[in-house]
C-alpha cells in the first residue's frame, strides 16, 4: 500500500483583492488534499494559517503536513477574507496536483488564485505562493528517491 505525507508551506499571497468597499482584506488559508471532484479526502482534517489583517499582501510562512490518501488528487488552498460581521468571504483558490510533484523534492512557485464566481479582472493578478514537497512511503516505508539513494548525484 503506498501513502504518505503532503508537506504545504503556505509562504505568501500578492495583489488580492478587495472584497467590501468599505474595508481591507483581513485573509487567512485554510489547506486540504482533494479528490478529483474537489472534494476534500482529508475529511475534516485541514490546515488554516493565520489571520493577516488589512493587507492585501499577506506574508504567511506556514507548514502543515497532510496525510496522503488513496484518492488525493491535490493539494487545495483556498484564500478567504475574515469577516467579523457578516460570514468570512470566498477569495479564491489554488489548486497544485499531486502527479507534478516528484516526490522528495520541494515545488516553490506562485499560483493564480482563481473563484469561478468572481470577476476574473479583481482576480488577474491575484497569486499565492506555496512550497509544497510529496513524501511517498510504502507500508510505512520511506519510498527512495535518485536524490536519497547512496551514491547518486545531486543535481544543482
Amino acid at each position: 500500500v503506498r501513502g504518505g505525507t503532503v508537506v504545504v508551506e503556505v509562504v505568501e499571497a500578492a495583489n488580492l483583492p478587495k472584497m467590501d468597499l468599505l474595508r481591507s482584506v483581513d485573509p487567512y488559508c485554510l489547506v486540504f488534499l482533494a479528490d478529483q471532484v474537489g472534494e476534500s479526502t482529508t475529511g475534516a482534517l485541514s490546515y488554516k494559517t493565520a489571520v493577516k489583517p488589512k493587507t492585501r499582501n499577506p506574508q504567511w510562512d506556514e507548514r502543515c503536513e497532510l496525510p496522503l490518501q488513496e484518492r488525493s488528487s491535490a493539494v487545495t488552498a483556498t484564500i478567504f477574507d475574515r469577516d467579523a460581521v457578516t460570514s468570512d468571504d470566498l477569495v479564491g483558490c489554488a489548486h497544485v496536483h499531486i502527479s507534478d510533484l516528484t516526490p522528495g523534492e520541494p515545488n516553490d512557485r506562485w499560483y493564480q488564485v482563481i473563484n469561478p464566481d468572481m470577476d476574473a479582472r479583481k482576480l488577474a493578478r491575484a497569486m499565492v505562493r506555496l512550497r509544497v514537497t510529496l513524501h511517498l512511503t510504502e507500508d510505512g516505508v520511506p519510498v527512495a528517491t535518485p536524490a536519497s539513494l547512496p551514491g547518486s548525484l545531486e543535481s544543482r
